[in-house]
């Protein structure tokens, strides 16, 4: 394992046996806050299984990755998508795959470059299609490309709609689709991604969900874990390691916990400190209050969306179990 903390390698192994469990059509959701460490999890779990060369001869791609991102103030648009899904599987970049690679592999994958002849004509005949017909080709083109996963980023972006498409027909379409195209979907996205299936039941069931939260601190041992996580990072800096330990809760309360906030405030710490860091230094770099409370925000979103319903409260919303009011 690469990661460098406990809570990103339980997301990597079981998105690794997701993965070998998860059929075609079928969509994986890894879910966290943003700086959780999702990508990097993900990297480290895809590597193990697709990095080596031999799982990408020519006119083979195991997996295409995409990025569902928005223009500002646009909606999302599936057309857009399906296109960068068809140059994903056509030429991909799949150095984001070396986490790390042996000497062999980071020559290989330096010395990929994409089929210029091949992309022309695919543009050419994109201009030529409807949506509809781009999709279908796609599909067709995903299996002769042997393609088995499709990793998408950010698909948060799924969520911004016009007012005539819900997220859940988004969610339904790209099932379809990978069932035709034989694909299973790894989603990825902040702590708001649920809201892409929460209105389905049947959506919901077909989702393997992995969640990555943010280190807790509510006891003594979730203290002492996230000491050595701390502990562990400092390690690549010039640190008075042991006095910024002691600052634990502090650390956890100005980064809530976020893997990706800690390094985040290590770095300016790092940089205020011309590359050593103290107490002072770290205390230095902490984020305004507004900037803070968005991040325990967005904490408590996630901690929502991954609690289990309340059957008292089900029962009470239903009317089940309320006893009969007697006539007299």
């Amino acid at each position: 394992m690469t990661q460098f903390h406990p809570l990103g390698e339980a997301a990597s192994s079981e998105l690794s046996s997701a993965i070998a469990r998860t059929n075609p059509g079928h969509i994986i959701a890894m879910i966290g806050v943003g700086g959780a460490g999702k990508s990097t999890a993900i990297a480290d779990a895809l590597s193990s299984i697709y990095a080596h060369r031999s799982h990408w001869p020519p006119g083979v791609t195991p997996i295409a990755r995409v990025m569902a991102m928005l223009p500002d103030k646009a909606y999302f648009s599936s057309l857009a998508f399906v296109t960068s899904i068809r140059s994903a599987i056509m030429y991909p970049d799949n150095r984001w795959l070396t986490f790390p690679a042996d000497p062999e592999s980071r020559k290989w994958h330096s010395d990929m470059v994409d089929d210029v002849v091949r992309a022309s004509l695919a543009i050419a005949e994109q201009r030529r299609m409807t949506e509809a017909s781009l999709w279908a080709h796609t599909a067709s083109l995903a299996r002769s490309y042997h393609t088995e996963t499709l990793v998408v980023e950010h698909a948060t972006a799924l969520l911004k709609n016009h007012s005539d498409k819900t997220p859940a027909q988004h969610l339904q379409n790209l099932m379809s689709w990978g069932e035709e195209a034989g694909v299973r979907t790894l989603l990825v996205g902040v702590e708001t991604l649920p809201d892409l299936w929460n209105s389905s039941v049947e959506l919901s069931r077909r989702i393997h969900k992995i969640w990555l939260p943010s280190y807790p601190l509510s006891t003594q041992e979730d203290t002492t874990k996230f000491a050595l996580v701390l502990k562990s990072m400092l390690s690549g800096y010039d640190a008075d390691t042991d006095q910024l330990v002691r600052k634990t809760r502090h650390i956890h309360a100005a980064t809530a916990g976020i893997i990706g906030q800690v390094r985040r405030l290590f770095d300016d710490a790092s940089r205020h400190g011309l590359r050593r860091i103290t107490v002072d230094h770290l205390m230095s770099s902490i984020q305004h209050s507004d900037a803070v409370s968005q991040m325990w925000n967005s904490v408590a979103v996630f901690d929502r969306s991954r609690e289990p319903s309340n059957v008292k409260d089900l029962l009470r919303a239903s009317s089940i179990g309320t006893p009969r009011v007697q006539k007299s």
